[in-house]
């Protein structure tokens, strides 16, 4: 069979046949799947020597084992990027990483002592950890790549969002993790891109959640067939041997636990408690500057001033507390952010908030960060959200049904503020609306209101018929008859 560049009879070369190939590769073949993107748009996108893995975490493990990780690359001198979704994400692990003491082994006494202290970190001094993002002035932003590329002789972790995911060039890049999934599938090429450049050979690692397996399947279909699972026991396994006195930490708490007999497990442990204290004590520290300075000011003499420490001194928070609330808040509202193609797969229904919160070293339940993050003047409206969702009882139940025209339940009748009519007195009524309606005046509203206080008694004409009574009565009559019918007829 012929191919479609065959004309005029003639022989076809082999360039026209491959020509031909690309064709029907760039044809659409899922088209009766719903999606816009084609089978092998990805194939031969990442270069050969680029070694493309993939690690099934859960929740709660994911900080744990993003620290075991970047331990076994900074012990090897190894340079990373690591690409996380949010801003404040990229901001919360900086300042947590850099907070934090160092934990290889005695790899600082053999290096020298020309580091500044802004190198200093989980990993020591060696390995300086920088962050990136489009929220970064410029001229910071220029900075830290001229740092991070002029440590190319040395290990050294970069933080970033895809803002460093197209049109940059880190020289001798080992590794590229992707700690959350690209919001495009495309987006995975071009991280992964950033290593193994000029011929050089590259690793990318992908951290997924287990729910989150098909997504190796929809990379696959598109064209990246050589995508290999890490295993996570081999990877904690060699952080506790690079950590040797965080494994035996870890082992002695899990002393008398007789499921626990593995030092990875033993590294996990103790290294999630030592990131958990770290978020405690820097907000037991802050509080403490806190107190001082209010005692300072507590000679003030004004009012007003005395009302605002103490309010401020209420709502104090440790920066890493904070940043930690933030990152929890972004990262639950940036998970289902993905294609179309790929938004089953990242459902948020499936997260579980409370794992989450510890991969973000909280022991708080998220309700409780919700409600903490709402308390401050950076909230991001999720605690507004979980009061209008337990905001009202049966009244906003009833003026939901109203709305819908659904009929309301016999409780909500026997409770409720109006009693039973029947067609008589319902056509009463309307003759009754329709002459108070014409006797009462556009700003006489306004008093009926107080009328309805007597809605719990049953509707009764009144004897004096439409055309008698004072203005008050009419008004009443109105609204009773108004509120009775649309009672009836929802």
């Amino acid at each position: 069979v012929w191919a479609r560049g065959h004309k005029n009879d003639t022989v076809m070369t082999q360039k026209s046949l491959e020509n031909d190939d690309c064709d029907d590769a760039k044809s659409p073949l899922s088209s009766d799947q719903g999606t816009s993107n084609n089978n092998n748009e990805l194939d031969n996108a990442a270069p050969r020597q680029l070694a493309q893995l993939y690690m099934v975490v859960s929740a709660k493990l994911r900080l744990s084992s993003l620290v075991a990780f970047l331990s076994a690359r900074a012990d090897k001198g190894e340079r990373t990027v690591v690409f996380l979704s949010t801003c404040d994400s990229v901001d919360y692990h900086h300042a947590l990483f850099t907070e934090m003491d160092p934990i290889l082994g005695d790899r600082d006494d053999d290096k020298d002592d020309g580091a500044t202290e802004t190198t200093n970190g989980i990993f020591g001094r060696a390995c300086p950890i920088y962050k990136l993002h489009g929220d970064i002035p410029h001229n910071k932003r220029q900075s830290t790549l001229k740092a991070f590329s002029n440590d190319h002789q040395q290990s050294a972790i970069l933080l970033a969002t895809d803002v460093a995911a197209r049109g940059l060039n880190f020289p001798s890049l080992d590794w590229i993790v992707q700690y959350d999934p690209p919001c495009e599938t495309k987006d995975y090429v071009h991280r992964a891109g950033r290593s193994a450049r000029a011929g050089k050979a590259g690793h990318a690692l992908l951290f997924l959640l287990p729910s989150e397996r098909q997504y190796v399947e929809v990379l696959q279909l598109r064209g990246l067939q050589e995508i290999s699972a890490l295993s996570l026991s081999a990877t904690l396994t060699t952080a506790a041997e690079v950590c040797p006195s965080l494994a035996r930490e870890g082992e002695a708490k899990a002393a008398g636990n007789k499921f626990s007999d593995s030092r990875g497990e033993a590294f996990t442990s103790a290294i999630q408690n030592r990131l958990e204290q770290c978020v405690l004590q820097n907000d037991i520290d802050y509080k403490a500057a806190m107190e001082k300075k209010f005692k300072a000011n507590k000679n003030d003499s004004k009012q007003g001033n005395k009302r605002r420490n103490k309010q401020k001194k209420k709502d104090t928070v440790g920066p890493l507390l904070e940043g930690a609330r933030k990152a929890f808040s972004a990262f639950v509202r940036a998970y289902p952010a993905k294609e179309k193609a790929v938004r089953h797969i990242f459902n948020a229904r499936a997260l579980h908030l409370g794992h989450v919160a510890r991969s973000l070293a909280l022991k708080e339940t998220p309700k409780m960060v919700s409600k903490g993050n709402n308390s401050n003047s950076n909230a991001n409206g999720n605690g507004n959200l979980e009061r209008k969702e337990s905001a009202g009882g049966k009244g906003e139940k009833r003026k939901s049904r109203l709305a819908f025209g659904e009929q309301t339940t016999s409780s909500e009748k026997n409770n409720g503020d109006m009693g039973t009519i029947d067609d008589e007195e319902q056509d009463r009524n309307i003759s009754l609306l329709g002459d108070a309606i014409g006797r009462a005046s556009p700003g006489s509203f306004s008093s009926s209101k107080r009328s309805l206080q007597h809605g719990n008694k049953k509707f009764k004409p009144s004897s004096t018929g439409g055309g008698s009574g004072s203005g008050k009565d009419v008004q009443r009559r109105m609204m009773e008859a108004a509120m009775m019918m649309q009672a009836q007829e929802f």
